[in-house]
């Protein structure tokens, strides 16, 4: 049997959770992954296809990335809200992500080593781990001045403060910002709606869609109170009450832009 039958045969696919300790240990690390936990586990990113591509040659590594439990679950990084680090669950199990720490192993290796059969991660966590790496190169850029006038002040840390408390009601906060491309003067003004939207599920449920109403309620007195900004909207939505038509006006307001740089961030 060659090898990209076996890694088949192995099973292994996106997704798939790697105990470093079933590695050789000379494995080489392209770039080198720096000492951490011993309960590190690497989740494989590279997609199906070409971890079975039967040429070498031409897909000769695997992508994963580090990933580490964790004792507190932080809202704020909850569902892919923060750009450079991402909690998540496998199993019961709290793990954190940073972006930085993707690293890639010779392909080969799988044809010998089998994933973990005691971590391993549904589907949605899988979409969501997908989707988080993908819009680190895609998600919008609001106006630095506008993101400074949020985080500046009084009014900034305690918005920090509230959505790393109740973070975790929000799967995103849609943010449309008027203008969206122009450094503005001191006195000149953004208007901004905000929408923080919660699953369907959740919003149905009387009790939690309550207390989410009450961080939305916070929040925009908060922004109110923010220097030259005005808030003409903010309401909690579910996410079925997005459109497509609404994309084109609101885009997804990074909770990292909430934060200081290297406040709740890791460069």
């Amino acid at each position: 049997m060659d090898k990209a039958d076996a890694i088949r045969d192995r099973r292994w696919r996106q997704g798939s959770v790697l105990l470093p300790e079933s590695l050789p240990q000379d494995c080489l690390f392209e770039p080198p992954l720096s000492p951490t936990s011993s309960e590190a586990v690497l989740i494989v990113l590279t997609q199906d296809c070409d971890l079975v591509q039967s040429d070498f040659g031409k897909e000769p590594y695997v992508e994963v990335i580090r990933a580490v439990p964790v004792q507190n679950q932080d809202g704020n990084l909850l569902y892919g809200k923060n750009p450079r680090r991402i909690h998540f669950q496998i199993g019961e199990v709290t793990h954190e992500a940073i972006c930085h720490e993707r690293t890639r192993i010779p392909r080969q290796l799988l044809a010998s080593i089998d994933s973990s059969s005691t971590h391993v991660l549904d589907s949605l966590t899988l979409e969501l781990l997908r989707g988080w790496i993908a819009k680190r190169y895609i998600r919008p850029a609001f106006p630095d001045t506008f993101n400074g006038r949020v985080r500046q002040g009084p009014n900034g840390k305690a918005i920090r403060k509230l959505l790393e408390r109740n973070g975790h009601w929000f799967r995103d906060i849609y943010l449309m910002c008027t203008p969206s491309d122009e450094e503005l003067a001191d006195g000149e003004t953004y208007e901004i709606v905000v929408w923080p939207t919660m699953g369907s599920e959740d919003f149905d449920d009387q009790a939690m869609r309550l207390a989410a109403t009450k961080v939305v309620t916070e929040l925009e007195g908060l922004l109110a109170n923010c220097s030259d900004i005005k808030v003409n909207e903010c309401s909690l939505r579910h996410e079925g009450q997005i459109s497509l038509d609404d994309l084109h006006y609101v885009a997804v307001w990074d909770f990292d832009d909430l934060s200081h740089r290297g406040n709740l961030t890791q460069d």
